[in-house]
């Protein structure tokens, strides 16, 4: 559509709807399921992204009308707390927010862009603006990274962002390019502007080739910040075929490639916009079309080439991409849509574990679904696939189903939803073993989630000591942002007994060492689970408190382990060994500790100033996140706990010859 108010039919002001609580209860002790749908009204061009338990999300509300005045949102929630608002973009005299999108990393950077137009028609001026979130949560200063003339264009522009694990991003946007003299077509232009980790906002960079008008740009982005796109390209003004391109981007040279023709179809084939997934190692998958198959084809790290187009649909049927993603443990998956023959429309997915082939297609629709949008995330490692469509009797469906990691088929589909018009725009993890699935109809949001993860701990207060026949306090809650909860927390005392209650007492009647389970769950059988450990001492004389002890005892000698990270389970021996020889490897260590208060890290290396690190230490354990590493020559990275009072144990270390 070329006008907002088109878009925004009617005002809205942001409706008080919360995603924290979205399910009515089902039965307890179910096993993970769909949440049913819920409407978030008021709230456009709803993305939602997770990272360390925090939801952020973004939309846009229509104020008014006539003025044409919007606003767009960023807020930020944990489970059973209200919204925070960390940035609200009004309208100006210079123009009025309409689409974003947002991204995530892991440790808590974002990156965040919106179109803002001068005219509620698309005859103005565009611009196009991108702000950057560190981990500490500061957003940067608002950069307008591009703009377009007053042309009117025939499309509305596409905006991506991404973010890799290190903190670099980087936005694409598909957007007007300049009409020369006497042509007939308006072409479009895909351009991306990268934040470096730690740097600031680059120049952009054009992806396409002029006069070849582009569509569909996607980015992914691995934790050592290498970055790939792909996008479609119209190759020819009169038959309108395209084919699917890409570029890379090191984040060692900060160079892009020349533009890479994965499908080759001039100059008589067409092919698909391309869909794209990069995993934090740099295994990737690109999801295709060429000459009405669809295709799928897979690099297994970031330096490694993409194998050869394989098929991945039916035999005898016209097919296209759908979908693509990448699973915590490193298995792509490609959905496909079948557009005519073989069984009939319908929406399929494929998946291959690393270093292995596609398995058999597998439809996961119902046959006769036509005009498909589908989306791709996962819940846990299980793959979430969700779709919209249009059934053979004209009613338009939101669907979805779950391919779990250990199973041989996906699960039968669901039907989430019956609106018309409606489009899936996202499956978002929420990093606790739970995805989203967000639809959008008008001006409002239409959200339902395959809830697989346990509700958060909100608050936990266990002591760490008590005495034998003294009744000790405990209390906890919890929240879960998908399901209600089942009930209030349970308590097991490691002693044989059990409670129920936000606050419970209990008093052990022998002297030990206890482990205290504290247990919550949702109306889905989902439970989280917490440990702690209690030491109670015997009574005093009289029963009255702990005995005094007869002297004190000298504090025991701190101790302290440091681990190698653990490789992925289908990981080789042979392709584990070279991945423990990467830099990447090694950002994040862990170990054990005992009688110790903290941890500290040092990193040596001939040639560089040694660095160090600090880490706490809680239930016996720590970890550290180490900067600077490089390839090269010896690095030796060293742990030494210290007690509370200053003594230091027998460090532990180990050498390594890390390369690229």
């Amino acid at each position: 559509m070329n006008t907002p108010s088109l878009r925004f039919t009617k005002t809205l002001v942001a409706a008080a709807a919360s995603v924290a609580v979205l399910a009515a209860p089902a039965a307890a002790g179910a096993a993970p399921d769909w949440t049913p749908p819920r409407t978030i009204g008021g709230h456009a061009n709803s993305v939602f992204a997770f990272a360390g338990g925090e939801q952020t999300a973004i939309h846009t509300e229509l104020l008014n009308e006539s003025p044409f005045t919007t606003r767009l949102l960023v807020t930020a929630s944990r489970p059973g707390e209200p919204e925070r608002t960390q940035l609200e973009i009004p309208t100006t005299p210079a123009g009025f927010p309409l689409d974003a999108q947002i991204a995530v990393a892991p440790s808590g950077q974002a990156v965040l862009v919106w179109e803002e137009l001068e005219k509620p028609t698309r005859g103005g001026l565009t611009r196009f603006h991108v702000r950057y979130r560190s981990a500490a949560g500061e957003w940067e200063p608002d950069n307008v990274a591009m703009s377009d003339g007053v042309e009117q264009s025939a499309e509305a522009p596409e905006l991506v962002a991404a973010i890799g694990a290190d903190g670099t991003a980087a936005v694409a946007v598909n957007h007007h390019e300049k009409d020369d003299a006497g042509e007939k077509f308006h072409d479009q232009r895909a351009d991306i502007v990268v934040h470096p980790a730690g740097g600031e906002w680059e120049a952009p960079f054009r992806l396409s080739t002029p006069n070849r008008s582009s569509r569909n740009p996607e980015v992914g982005i691995d934790r050592a910040g290498n970055i790939t796109t792909t996008w479609g390209e119209v190759y020819s003004e009169t038959t309108f075929n395209a084919t699917a391109m890409m570029r890379r981007r090191s984040a060692s040279n900060k160079v892009w490639t020349t533009a890479e023709d994965i499908t080759q179809a001039a100059p008589n084939g067409a092919s698909g916009a391309p869909r794209l997934a990069v995993a934090p190692s740099g295994r990737a998958v690109i999801v295709g079309q060429r000459d009405n198959k669809a295709f799928a084809t897979v690099r297994e790290s970031a330096g490694a080439a993409f194998g050869p187009l394989t098929p991945i649909g039916p035999t005898g049927a016209t097919s296209g991409a759908a979908a693509a993603g990448i699973a915590p443990d490193g298995t792509a998956y490609a959905a496909y849509k079948v557009l005519a023959g073989g069984e009939g429309p319908h929406v399929g997915i494929a998946r291959a574990a690393p270093g292995g082939g596609f398995s058999e297609p597998r439809r996961v629709s119902p046959i006769g679904l036509e005009s498909v949008d589908a989306e791709l995330g996962f819940a846990g490692v299980d793959a979430v696939l969700a779709w919209t469509g249009r059934l053979p009797g004209g009613a338009r469906v939101v669907e979805g189903t779950r391919w779990p990691a250990g199973a041989a088929q996906p699960d039968a589909f669901r039907e989430l939803d019956t609106i018309a018009n409606e489009v899936v725009s996202q499956v978002a993890s929420d990093g606790e073993g739970s995805a989203l699935v967000v639809w959008q109809l008008g001006t409002d949001t239409h959200i339902a989630a395959f809830d697989g993860g346990g509700p958060s701990a909100r608050s936990a207060d266990v002591p760490q000591a008590a005495a034998a026949g003294q009744a000790a306090t405990m209390r906890a809650s919890f929240a879960d942002r998908w399901s209600p909860l089942a009930g209030e927390p349970s308590w097991d005392f490691g002693d044989g007994t059990t409670a129920n209650g936000g606050e419970v007492t209990h008093a052990w009647a022998a002297p030990g060492d206890y482990t205290v389970t504290l247990r919550g769950a949702d109306t889905f059988g989902n439970a989280t689970e917490r440990r702690f450990a209690v030491h109670v001492d015997g009574p005093a004389a009289g029963g009255t408190g702990p005995a005094a002890p007869s002297a004190p005892a000298a504090p025991a000698a701190p101790s302290v382990t440091l681990k190698a990270p653990r490789c992925a389970k289908k990981l080789s021996k042979a392709a584990c060994k070279r991945f423990l020889l990467k830099p990447a490897a090694w950002k994040k260590v862990t170990g054990t500790a005992k009688n110790a208060a903290r941890v500290t890290v040092t990193v040596k290396r001939k040639g560089a100033k040694t660095r160090a690190f600090k880490a706490g230490v809680k239930n016996g354990k720590w970890s550290a996140k180490l900067k600077g590493l490089r390839a090269g020559g010896t690095t030796t990275i060293s742990a030494q706990a210290i007690a509370a009072d200053g003594a230091k144990s027998k460090p532990a270390a180990r050498k390594l010859r890390l390369r690229r």
